[in-house]
């Protein structure tokens, strides 16, 4: 029987009693050489040929493909060093064998192993070198020094910054490289090998800064805050002597809240709205009050906050007085109005005036009560929960507006106040906004107007709106509550807005020394909370 030869690597097989005297050169040439080049043997392809088609084989030595179209399929190293124009695809035997394959081409074309038929087979791009088996029906890689693509098991990619995740994306059914996005309330810091989320704002407020007065506020980190500003109120309108005698008071500054992406270690602008001036007046006749300025918040790379001042009281001597009105708003994520103040429109030998107008804290800006008596008028200032009773008889007072209800038309008493947590609207670093309206005098009493009261866990009479005069002096408005009226034969004050609010009219229809004086309007604030 001749000699055979293995299917795979064709190693001799020689038959019992066969190649007298030529066993040792069958061993060494078909056996030992061919062992040796299937283990660690390496075929150099080194032409500009494209193509080339590895054989097995069998009885004779070994070759080289060389720049040649073919070579043996046996050796274990496929050496690829030529200058192909294109791509180099070699044709190897479709049975079980694992190559090592050099993509080192000079032209940097790639390397293509295909099993004859051929198979779909399995490409190495310039440089690369890989280990590569037949799996039964094509080759395929088991190793690459190139990158992995995510087909194969990899990731697709060889570099990263940091913060970089890996992301699923349909698109090609790949991985995508992405950083987080911080959203509202979030930080992210992308640190080396790290990321770090934050809470940087959100309903539970850590800190804040209150400004009362303008300046400069920088950002202790990069991320997202909410900045509440709130313009300042009018003054109430004054007016003396010759009847009809009508003012009203002053209009309450808007309020603008806006969530901002601020920089660390950036100073922004803090500007706080001046309330408007009172307004004495001293001699027969009538002045307008002013209006009150507008508070903003500004800086690089973000959207100016602003939120403007109250309308300024009016006034007449011989005729009715318009409504004030209170700052508009606009811009921000949530814009509420200031509250204005009725209108004061008594007739004949009528001395009538209006409350100041109250910021909308809790959501809605009220206005005072409106004024129509023929005799002698005041309306309490608005409260940050609901307006001031109109005044409507021939001689009547309205107290002020509470945090939580209205104040009765033609009623002394003040509006009431709120549940204790009335505050849920705007995160404030106040306390608790909530009182009872101020309650009002008449002419003859003992006791004079008071300012709004205290209730619940509140400190102050916050929020609360002050209570009016038909004798001297209007009572001031709590935080953001509005001035009351002051209507008198003699001096006449009308009192002064709390934050933000209005200030109260004043009128007298004195004409021997005594004056008219309306109530201030209250200073604007901003709140940077995080």
């Amino acid at each position: 029987m001749p000699t055979t030869y293995t299917s795979l690597l064709g190693f001799a097989l020689p038959a019992t009693g066969e190649l007298n005297g030529q066993w040792g050169d069958v061993v060494n040439d078909y056996i030992t050489k061919y062992v040796d080049a299937s283990v660690a043997g390496a075929q150099t392809i080194s032409g500009s040929q494209t193509a080339v088609t590895l054989s097995t084989t069998t009885g004779s030595a070994l070759s080289q493909a060389g720049s040649g179209a073919t070579g043996s399929a046996q050796y274990a190293i496929i050496n690829c060093t030529g200058n192909p124009a294109s791509l180099l695809t070699i044709t190897a035997p479709a049975t079980s064998k694992a190559y090592i394959v050099i993509n080192a081409t000079s032209t940097s074309q790639s390397v293509k192993v295909v099993g004859s038929g051929p198979t779909t087979g399995v490409t190495m791009v310039s440089g690369e070198k890989a280990f590569i088996v037949w799996n039964g029906s094509d080759f395929v890689k088991v190793a690459s020094t190139a990158t992995l693509a995510v087909a194969s098991g990899g990731t697709g990619q060889t570099s990263y910054t940091d913060g970089q995740l890996l992301i699923g994306n349909t698109t090609g059914n790949t991985l995508t490289k992405a950083t987080l996005t911080a959203g509202s309330g979030v930080s992210i810091t992308n640190g080396s090998g790290s990321i770090t989320i934050a809470s940087s704002s959100g309903s539970g407020y850590t800190k804040g800064q209150l400004f009362l007065a303008s300046g400069t506020f920088v950002a202790p980190f990069t991320g997202t805050y909410t900045v509440t500003v709130i313009g300042g109120g009018g003054s109430g309108g004054a007016a003396k002597a010759t009847t009809p005698l009508n003012a009203t008071g002053g209009g309450a500054g808007a309020m603008v809240i806006k969530t901002l992406t601020l920089t660390s270690g950036v100073s922004y602008t803090v500007t706080i709205g001046a309330g408007g001036t009172a307004i004495t007046r001293s001699t027969t006749g009538a002045t307008a009050g002013n209006a009150g300025g507008s508070s903003s918040f500004s800086g690089s790379g973000i959207t100016t906050v602003t939120a403007n001042g109250g309308g300024a009281g009016n006034a007449t001597a011989g005729g009715s007085a318009s409504a004030a009105t209170g700052g508009t708003a606009s811009g921000g994520d949530i814009n509420i109005n200031g509250g204005g103040a009725g209108a004061s429109t008594g007739t004949v030998s009528a001395r009538d005036a209006s409350g100041g107008g109250a910021v909308g804290w809790l959501g809605t800006g009220y206005s005072s009560g409106a004024v129509s008596s023929s005799t002698a008028g005041a309306s309490g200032g608005a409260g940050v929960g609901a307006k001031s009773g109109d005044c409507t008889s021939a001689t009547a007072v309205s107290g002020g507006g509470g945090s939580g209800a209205a104040s009765a038309d033609n009623s002394t008493a003040g509006g009431a106040a709120a549940s204790p947590t009335i505050d849920a609207f705007v995160p404030s670093l106040l306390v608790v906004v909530n009182g009872v309206g101020g309650v009002s005098n008449t002419a003859g009493t003992a006791s004079g107007p008071t300012a709004g009261q205290a209730s619940g866990p509140a400190a102050t009479a916050a929020g609360a709106g002050g209570g009016s005069s038909s004798s001297s002096t209007g009572a001031a408005g709590g935080v953001f509550g509005g001035g009351g009226a002051a209507s008198s034969s003699t001096a006449a004050t009308g009192g002064a807005g709390g934050r933000g609010a209005g200030g109260g009219g004043a009128v007298t229809s004195n004409n021997a020394g005594q004056n008219a004086i309306s109530g201030a309007g209250g200073d604007g604030l901003v709140i940077v909370q995080w």
